[in-house]
């Protein structure tokens, strides 16, 4: 089970960074330097989770990590698109009371704007750095050393999330939505590993519960995704 856990947990990740790229594409423009400058600082973030999972962090603990850690990309990932939106209008308006109307790259807000906008793909990206050193570790105290393939179906994972969102998610349901979804992949990938590992001693019932909650929240704004999007859209970024 754990192989198929990386793949899902992979393609939670590559999405959650696509889903960054586009979101600031969409609010700052220049999609190349969007893309280009979220891959990299994603990746760098990755690398930040994993030095600091494999120095700070207790292995015996592995799954209990795991658990906390997709609790919080399950939530912050979802919304992240709507964070980047509502951060962008309102430094927007901030700009325009300060007298900067030609455009928010004219204010010194806007640097403001890059600062949060590029802090949230490092939480993204560093949370997703302590994936794949804990599931290398579970594959090697559950499985007798699967950490290798642990690594390949991370890879195959990502893959598939790079294909998925392009020709599927991103154009058949836009960005709102794809956030949601993808948090409910990772979300109900938390509430599959508490059920296979709640034997463990670190793992908590309380486990089950905050993810079981951020689950029906979430199923929420899946329901109301339209609804969601054309009140942030219309009523809020465009008016």
């Amino acid at each position: 089970m754990i192989i198929f856990y990386t793949f899902i947990l992979a393609f939670c990740s590559l999405s959650y960074e696509l889903i960054l790229a586009q979101s600031l594409s969409a609010t700052l423009g220049n999609t190349v330097v969007r893309y280009s400058t979220t891959i990299g600082f994603y990746i760098m973030a990755l690398g930040v989770g994993v030095i600091l999972y494999n120095k700070k962090f207790n292995q015996e603990k592995c799954i209990s990590s795991l658990l906390y850690t997709e609790q919080l990309l399950a939530i912050i990932g979802a919304f992240s698109p709507v964070i980047i939106v509502i951060s962008n209008y309102f430094i927007r308006k901030l700009s325009t009371v300060l007298g900067f109307d030609d455009g928010l790259t004219s204010s010194p807000l806007y640097y403001m704007e890059l600062f949060f906008d590029y802090a949230l793909i490092f939480i993204i990206g560093f949370l997703s750095g302590f994936e794949l050193p804990i599931l290398m570790d579970i594959g090697n105290k559950y499985y007798k050393k699967l950490g290798i393939k642990v690594l390949a179906f991370d890879y195959f994972g990502s893959t598939m999330g790079a294909i998925l969102f392009a020709l599927y998610l991103l154009p058949q349901h836009g960005l709102f939505y794809t956030g949601i979804f993808v948090g409910i992949l990772n979300i109900l990938t938390s509430l599959f590993i508490y059920v296979n590992y709640r034997q463990d001693p670190n793992v908590k019932f309380s486990m089950f519960i905050t993810s079981f909650i951020i689950l029906v929240l979430l199923l929420i704004c899946l329901i109301f995704e339209a609804d969601l999007q054309k009140y942030i859209i219309n009523e809020i970024y465009m008016s």
